[in-house]
């Protein structure tokens, strides 16, 4: 039997967000793979390739999945931010889980949801994988290659028993194998570039100790007969070789140097040009490039950093600097012109986006074109003539390596993970024959060289086809640039008509500010009607200087505030008034603990996320935190009396003096003035969460909206100024000596009136692809000893979010708050009808009535001379019954809901039918039956801006478009729910289309399982938005294309007991038609 106590201690670790599976699965052969051979099976490799995509706990659990085919369990010990893992025979599980539970050791068995234990892994498909020529260096060294050009590739190798790499090495790519020449007097090698026009190759070494730095030159590398063209020394080994026309232009983060060549290949003359030191430390190499004139730039400044122009054998400063993190390090030029193409930076959704900026050098004039698909820290660099490849960093797999971009025909080219396998790329590059090459790495061999017998081929299948997005041209010049994309920029106020503000800006804040508190209570109340909620009462909130006169809300026992939206600007970069004495001191001794020389501003700002702008809409926020994986239960509980150890815990803490007693992840007890409550423990994951506020009607905020809930767009460090307050009493730091009823001061409402940010050992969720956290780091600071200031610095509206891979949510540290974003921009001039608009519809409301018994066609069998028939096609949800009609594959992100309303719940819906052999088999109407209840009138829906003016006749109806033979109807709350799917599905691949990558196989499927009064395309499905319950019920329009009113059915009550489609005209139409 093994040794639990030996099995903790020896446990494997392994950071949760570090690499991918692969890397995971090669550290558990490493360990156990002797132990364990069924390790080394190829099916591991597989599932390795098959989830390399994925986010890495999803790897890991699929992994645990695999194990227990083969009779072991992979348990987890740590429920932070790495792993620590054991293997255990299936024989021995209970043992080991009754001996951690004895332990109060945290222990998880890694496993897939849904899968039983001694299932296989679920299959996941890695896409296509590109047919190359692959050849490995088959002798006892190890290489790593750091660059490619020309026809080599350069890098360092070691003994396969040495941990350094010390000497450098050549690979010639022109040879099947590679050939690879190594060194042993050139160490920390690499930086290969080539120079068409002069043929010749530099490189990069440094000295020994790697301080002492020289650029190398050489004709054929494979020789390594390099020599020194220059006497320069640098800062360890230059990072930055640039050739211009017949000049190598070499930096380093204190100098540029130019080395000019005969055409012979000869060095004719060396110029240097000192550089300031960079006030960022000078760890930067100096970036250079050129435009497409000749003209060099550089720069050697990690932040804002000054240009210096080379022109005419002349260096002078540019007249503007690089804008925010902008660097020229992977600039390229653009052909014949005096532009570059570079990376920048823009705000996205929820995280920064580098886009491809193209930037006149003379006039500042610049446009930009997104990149989806792409991370970041991308690099350019020109892969043809035409084409210009953009790679990324390789590490994160849910990113594209690269993009090819045709810059003539805009065609984009993807090289997506799992075309190699499960190998990352790592170079790419076209020898001077045209022949492609592309360098992967493969646990456990190393480097692998690739030829692609079908590159351009392969990729234009591999992949949906796709092109640059549209240029935007800025109308700013740079670096005086927004951070948004142009066109995505908040849009300024607008005035009403008659210049009276309208609602849209009643619910910004400065205009909110400004409404008398009659105005405000009647706003409110109406925000209440349209989401459904409790209006209160009004209440004022003045904390740290701002203050807000605002409505508090309820809605099943949740207090909600109302905050008004704003444009801000969010991020921090520097103290706006200083650290005050207590703050300066306390990071002063902690500095001198570490024997650290650091920049307060420095030292804090790396924890702080960029300057941004950004604009906040209105939204009702829920004013407490709340609670995750616990739920209240009762002493006679049969879950709590199952476990009589808890009870015996529980027994032994009555009689105690604590106040509560936790089991890890398992029960809770806490003393209170009426006796005890209680708790049961249930895991739940950040998707769970957010489908089920989903479900509810709410949302998280994002990392930007949390920003400002937090702070209101201040720009001191914390919303009371750049240091922290010590006359506060601070939980965790609170004086023994205080009044112990004290409130703790961060916990007290802010000028929004929530409680937020007060409690560093609180993660508040926000909203992101991954599971992201806000102002807290679960204790961490304050554990680790680094006192107050850095203790609470998580707390800061501008302290950088956690984006974690692991997407199980902890209840102890981890907590929510719901929000409702209140919409700002309905497709109509207001969120709601004017008063005009209003007594006009009720002058003619009963005019568009519909004169014809819609219920009919659900009850009869014969509709004029045509035989009806009625179809079943399932229950709807409809979650807020605030309802909408449109063509789903148009208008379905875009219609708004109708003024009337039907109570929420889930009703049928059904469609009539009018089948016939001559016309085919058609739909006539489509019902939901809200109620059994009989209608007696039918009232036209109406959205709120139809245009009334115009003289009706006794048949003319408002109602929807069709413009692709398709209807549907259904609650808003589905609408939302798609876009949010949509957009996800947009963000993988931005060329598709809902018909043909969406609902035209769910039809065709939908036909194939229920034919009757179907084609084989299909004619109606009742499909569900993934991870929620909206429905989305569509159907075929009739005879097709055309303009169809929505009624709804009153019964005798005055209540809607349905809601009908009308499509055709049955009598009239048929009538036609004879």
């Amino acid at each position: 039997m093994l040794d639990f106590a030996e099995q903790i201690a020896d446990a494997l670790d392994i950071l949760k967000f570090d690499g991918a599976v692969q890397d995971t699965l090669a550290e558990l052969r490493k360990k156990w793979g002797t132990q364990v051979p069924a390790l080394l099976e190829e099916r591991f490799d597989t599932v390795g390739v098959q989830y390399m995509k994925l986010p890495h706990e999803k790897g890991t659990a699929a992994l645990g999945q695999e194990l227990s085919t083969f009779g072991w369990a992979l348990y987890n010990l740590d429920d932070e931010d790495e792993y620590l893992f054991v293997l255990i025979p299936e024989e021995e599980r209970s043992e080991w889980e009754r001996y951690c539970k004895e332990q109060g050791q945290y222990c998880r068995l890694m496993r897939q949801p849904g899968r039983k234990w001694g299932d296989h892994a679920r299959k996941q498909d890695p896409g296509a994988v590109m047919p190359c020529e692959e050849y490995i260096l088959e002798d006892e060294y190890d290489y790593f290659f750091n660059s490619l050009a020309g026809d080599f590739a350069a890098g360092e190798w070691k003994t396969s028993h040495s941990e350094e790499w010390n000497y450098g090495c050549v690979a010639d790519l022109r040879c099947r194998p590679p050939k690879v020449t190594r060194s042993k007097s050139l160490y920390h090698f690499g930086c290969i570039s080539h120079s068409d026009q002069t043929g010749l190759y530099a490189s990069s070494r440094a000295s020994a100790s790697g301080l002492m730095g020289k650029a190398l030159l050489c004709k054929n590398p494979s020789t390594l007969n390099f020599f020194e063209p220059s006497p320069i020394g640098y800062e360890g080994a230059p990072r930055s070789l640039r050739w211009v026309e017949n000049a190598l232009w070499v930096g380093d983060p204190c100098n540029a140097t130019r080395i000019t060549f005969t055409d012979r290949g000869t060095c004719e003359d060396v110029q240097n040009w000192p550089l300031p030191k960079d006030d960022w430390g000078g760890a930067y190499h100096c970036g250079i490039t050129a435009d497409g004139l000749g003209r060099v730039y550089f720069s050697n400044e990690w932040y804002k950093g000054h240009i210096y122009r080379w022109a005419d054998g002349q260096v002078t400063e540019h007249p503007f600097p690089l804008d925010g993190y902008d660097h020229l390090s992977e600039a390229v030029p653009v052909p014949g012109t005096g532009r570059i193409y570079m990376i920048h930076a823009v705000s996205g959704k929820g995280r920064i986006k580098e886009c491809l900026l193209e930037l006149d050098m003379d006039t500042g004039r610049c446009r930009i074109a997104p990149l989806p698909g792409m991370g970041e820290d991308l690099k350019l660099r020109w892969f043809t003539e035409d084409w210009l490849l953009v790679q990324g960093n390789g590490e994160i797999l849910s990113d594209d390596f690269a993009q090819l971009i045709n810059m003539s025909t805009r065609e984009v080219l993807r090289i997506r993970p799992g075309m190699f396998g499960g190998e990352k790329m790592q170079h790419i590059g076209m020898l001077t024959d045209g022949t492609v090459v592309i360098v992967t790495r493969r646990n456990g061999v190393g480097p692998v060289f690739r030829y692609p017998t079908d590159f351009w081929g392969f990729l234009r299948t591999a992949n949906n086809p796709r092109r640059l997005e549209p240029w935007r041209e800025y109308p700013e010049t740079y670096p005086n640039l927004p951070f948004f994309l142009p066109g995505e920029e908040p849009e300024p106020p607008q005035k009403c008509a008659n210049d009276q503000v309208n609602i849209r800006e009643m619910l910004l804040r400065p205009q909110f500010d400004r409404l008398s508190p009659e105005k405000k209570q009647a706003l409110m109340e109406q925000i209440a009607a349209k989401y459904h909620l409790n209006f209160v009462r009004m209440e004022h909130f003045d904390r740290w200087g701002r203050s807000c006169t605002t409505g508090i809300f309820e809605k099943d026992g949740r207090e909600f505030v109302f905050v008004p939206g704003d444009t801000v600007t969010l991020g921090w970069e520097q103290f706006a008034v200083g650290l005050n004495q207590e703050s300066r001191e306390e990071l002063e001794y902690l500095f001198q603990e570490w024997e650290l020389e650091r920049d307060p501003a420095e030292f804090i700002g790396e924890s702080m996320a960029p300057v941004r702008q950004a604009a906040i809409g209105p939204m009702l926020v829920g004013r407490e935190l709340e609670e995750l994986c616990w739920e209240p239960v009762k002493m006679d509980d049969p879950r709590l009396t199952a476990h009589p150890d808890w009870l015996k815990a529980f027994r032994d803490f009555a009689w105690s003096d604590s106040s509560s007693l936790t089991l890890h992840q398992s029960a809770r007890i806490e003393r209170t003035e009426k006796g005890f409550q209680l708790w049961i423990y249930h895991p739940t994951d950040y998707d769970a969460l957010l489908a089920g506020l989903q479900k509810q009607g709410f949302s998280l905020p994002t990392a930007d909206e949390w920003a400002y809930l937090c702070g209101g767009g201040c720009r001191t460090l914390f919303p009371w100024g750049d240091g922290l307050d010590y006359a506060m009493r601070l939980r965790w730091f609170e004086d023994m000596e205080e009044d112990e009823n004290r409130p703790y001061d961060m916990e007290e409402p802010n000028f929004f009136g929530l409680s937020i940010a007060c409690d560093p050992y609180k993660r508040e969720m926000v909203e992101g692809e991954l599971l992201t956290t806000c102002g807290g780091d679960g204790g961490r600071n304050i554990c680790g000893g680094l006192g107050p200031l850095l203790g609470y610095l998580p707390c800061s509206p501008h302290c950088r979010p956690e984006v974690q891979e692991n997407n199980e949510l902890n209840g102890d540290y981890d907590f929510y708050r719901p929000i409702i974003r209140v919409e700002l921009e309905p497709k109509g001039e207001t969120d709601m009808p004017t008063t005009e608009w209003l007594n006009k519809y009720e002058s003619i409301k009963d005019k568009l009535a519909c004169k014809v018994d819609l219920e009919a066609h659900f009850t009869e069998k014969v509709i004029g001379t045509m035989a009806v028939d009625v179809l079943d096609i399932g229950a709807v949800h409809f979650p807020t019954g605030q309802i909408f009609a449109c063509d789903p594959l148009v208008e379905l992100e875009d219609t708004l809901p109708f003024l009337q309303t039907i109570p929420a719940g889930t009703y049928p819906v059904k469609i009539c039918v009018v089948p016939s052999e001559q016309y085919g088999d058609r739909y006539a109407c489509v019902k939901v039956e809200v109620s059994q209840g009989k209608p007696v009138r039918y009232e036209l829906g109406m959205v709120g801006n139809e245009e009334l003016d115009a003289a009706l006749g006794d048949d003319d109806y408002f109602g929807f478009g069709v413009d692709a033979g398709m209807g549907c109807i259904a609650d808003i709350q589905t609408q939302a729910a798609f876009k949010a799917y949509w957009a996800k599905r947009l963000e993988e691949d931005p060329d598709i289309d809902p018909y043909n990558d969406l609902f035209c196989d769910l039809l065709e499927e939908n036909a194939k399982a229920h034919p009757k009064y179907q084609g084989d395309c299909g004619d109606w499905l009742n499909w569900t938005v993934p991870d929620t319950d909206c429905n989305l019920p569509i159907f075929s329009s009739g005879w097709g294309d055309g303009y169809y009113p929505v009624y709804f059915g009153y019964d005798a009550k005055g209540e809607v007991c349905a809601v009908y489609v009308r499509f055709i005209d049955i009598e009239a139409c048929y009538r036609a038609q004879e």
